[in-house]
């Protein structure tokens, strides 16, 4: 796929909460967690969340010796992780397009990104850009739907097999996982390892549900066999940024306005004022809506 111009999937007005409560979403969930837990970064330090949405994750990779950056597109999702950890002094709340974060470079120890790449129509653009504002050394957990799964090689042959990021429908993206290391080393990006669920939640239905246990069972089965052959529908990439890593304790930022930066032209933003923030540079000014930075 050729670099062109970036579309953002808007989630603007959608309660994306409603999505978690069906059977096979909580099906889902138990095992995107499982595999988060194993697979995220236990490193002190700022850690960012792109996608975040109304902080869904937020639990699993919680620390207290810990400063964690909510960044989405949808303000209404980032008003519900205001509502719901808000009170959290660690906690900070930015409304951003994933493609211009507003954070200077190399600032964040540690990182993830769920259920947000498959949305994403220029993944070399999304990957320099989340490579850009990691530490050398940090890890990033990505997850991407994978096109190369078991049911669509059955159902599609040959063309799930191709190494591209293909459109299924509007801003809807498998991709290969040859495809994905190539980019994310193409970016900054080495793959250390990846592992793969979700075989069986599209059998789980309200009629169906009864029979989780014994899918689980399946699901624990195919993870710990074809997910780790990467012929899962969901991939779950731990990356690591290339170069030195740094020391721990180096110039470890201490406040959200020594990491922001401005989307536009990358300068300093004056935070003083309660209801924006202004770039000292080139002058756009970005509203400031309570704890969430716009």
């Amino acid at each position: 796929m050729k670099d062109g111009k970036e579309v953002i999937h808007d989630y603007n007005g959608r309660d994306y909460r409603t999505v978690w409560e069906h059977p096979r979403a909580m099906f889902e969930d138990r095992f995107e967690t499982k595999l988060t837990k194993k697979l995220v970064t236990h490193a002190p330090g700022w850690f960012i969340d792109v996608g975040a949405g109304y902080g869904r994750v937020y639990p699993v990779y919680k620390r207290k010796d810990r400063k964690v950056v909510l960044v989405d597109y949808a303000m209404n999702l980032m008003e519900i992780a205001v509502e719901t950890y808000g009170t959290d002094e660690n906690v900070f709340f930015v409304v951003a397009n994933g493609y211009h974060l507003p954070f200077r470079s190399e600032v964040f120890n540690g990182g993830i990104s769920i259920r947000t790449f498959h949305h994403i129509n220029v993944p070399s653009k999304f990957l320099k850009e989340t490579a850009r504002v990691m530490k050398n050394g940090s890890s990033f957990l990505m997850e991407y739907a994978n096109k190369r799964n078991l049911f669509r090689i059955f159902k599609r042959g040959k063309r799930a097999l191709t190494k591209d990021h293909e459109e299924y429908e509007p801003l809807l993206f498998g991709t290969h996982p040859g495809y994905f290391k190539k980019t994310a080393e193409d970016s900054g990006f080495r793959v250390v390892r990846t592992l793969g669920t979700g075989f069986f939640p599209r059998f789980i239905t309200e009629k169906t549900k009864s029979f989780a246990k014994v899918l689980a069972m399946s699901e624990v089965l195919f993870d710990c066999t074809f997910g780790r052959l990467r012929f899962a529908p969901m991939n779950f990439a731990e990356l690591e940024k290339e170069g030195r890593k740094e020391s721990k304790h180096k110039n470890v930022p201490s406040d959200i306005k020594d990491i922001l930066a401005c989307p536009a032209c990358g300068n300093t933003l004056d935070l003083r004022a309660p209801d924006a923030v202004k770039c000292v540079s080139c002058k756009r000014s970005f509203p400031k809506k309570g704890k969430i930075f716009d």
